[in-house]
């Protein structure tokens, strides 16, 4: 448990546009993580010294809620851990690799709001392995996850650092889980941003079920280029008390069935929000588009390249209301002086809801 690109919208368009193929039934080693799901307690042994500089173990307390995303082939976690000066609050998004037959776990504080890179790894012999490499008061060490002791109604979770190589290595966490539910699990309620800090309260209108008509053009470079329609669904669970929140998405087009997810984490520190996208097709977490709410609009910018040159992207949500909302995008390759809009939608609300059973 370490302190640890765009918006859906505008990537949909661009992985049809690049032949994304329907999604498939789900292939071997998809469901690995389908016993996290649910709503646990758990006993944190946690060493506070860095890895070799002391024996000490502190007992600490918290929970996890684990629910399923697309299925069972990706989750996502709110975890909370209850020590001396306060609580950690922690969200682990887990991603099935369907061409690699690989994990990718990404995680993030709410302190900061932002995803560090993603421990990759996968589960042999009832066992999950994910390693990464940081580096912990001015050394490079491996560092590892490690789920074992699998059963029905608990499981052991550990974090462990070598600097040698992953000849040895050290725990300085070990978390014994007891589940306390099913996996038909809600957000908690966690507290909410403050008042005073609306800039955390941006995507408060997102929460629940939608239904959007999208037009885009396929070659927004292009002197004549026909506008394609499609249309899909969208489901919005609200995460940290909405200070994050998890974007589903089910689109259909002439190709088929296509589904992806954004993360959205609010970054108290920029007062920004930083929106990540995957689809599900290779489950690969793209870099942040990021950005911030001013006047009843969210203004959000990265870069990309499209068709072959490399662009401004700027995502506008605009003409928010209880049960719709719009959504642009534009590029810009010419530093941003002017911007040719390639993406629209219009979201309308499904049903007032917060939640929705998985």
């Amino acid at each position: 448990m370490r302190i640890a690109t765009a918006s859906w919208l505008c990537i949909c368009a661009l992985a049809l546009l690049w032949g994304a193929q329907p999604s498939q039934a789900a292939p071997a080693g998809s469901h690995d993580f389908d016993f996290v799901l649910g709503s646990w307690k758990t006993r944190v042994l946690h060493r506070q010294q860095a890895p070799g500089k002391g024996p000490d173990w502190t007992v600490w307390t918290g929970s996890v809620m684990a629910a399923k995303v697309w299925g069972g082939r990706a989750n996502i976690q709110e975890i909370e851990v209850n020590t001396p000066t306060g609580t950690i609050e922690e969200l682990r998004l887990c991603l099935y690799r369907p061409l690699l037959h690989q994990w990718d776990l990404h995680m993030a504080e709410s302190s900061g709001g932002v995803l560090g890179k993603p421990m990759i790894g996968r589960f042999k012999e009832g066992v999950g392995s994910f390693y990464d490499q940081e580096d912990a008061n001015g050394r490079t060490l491996f560092v590892r996850h490690r789920y074992s002791e699998i059963a029905r109604r608990s499981y052991h979770w550990q974090q462990a650092f070598s600097d040698d190589g992953g000849t040895s290595w050290q725990p300085n966490w070990n978390v014994t889980l007891t589940l306390q539910g099913s996996d038909a699990v809600q957000s908690r309620e966690a507290p909410a941003a403050p008042p005073s800090d609306a800039q955390a309260h941006g995507f408060d209108f997102a929460w629940g079920d939608w239904r959007t008509q999208i037009s885009y053009l396929p070659d927004p470079f292009a002197r004549s280029s026909h506008w394609v329609r499609i249309h899909g669904r969208i489901h919005v669970r609200k995460l940290w008390g909405g200070r994050a929140n998890l974007e589903e998405i089910e689109a259909t087009s002439a190709k088929g069935p296509f589904e992806g997810l954004t993360l959205r984490l609010y970054d108290p520190k920029a007062q920004q929000w930083n929106l990540y996208w995957a689809n599900s097709n290779d489950s690969i977490l793209a870099e942040p588009i990021v950005g911030s709410f001013k006047g009843g609009r969210g203004v959000f910018y990265n870069q990309d390249t499209y068709a072959g040159r490399t662009a401004f992207v700027r995502n506008v949500y605009f003409d928010v209301k209880a049960d719709s909302y719009g959504f642009e995008q534009a590029l810009s390759i010419d530093d941003g002086k002017t911007w040719h809009t390639n993406f629209i939608a219009h979201v309308t609300r499904e049903k007032l809801t917060d939640a929705r059973p998985d």
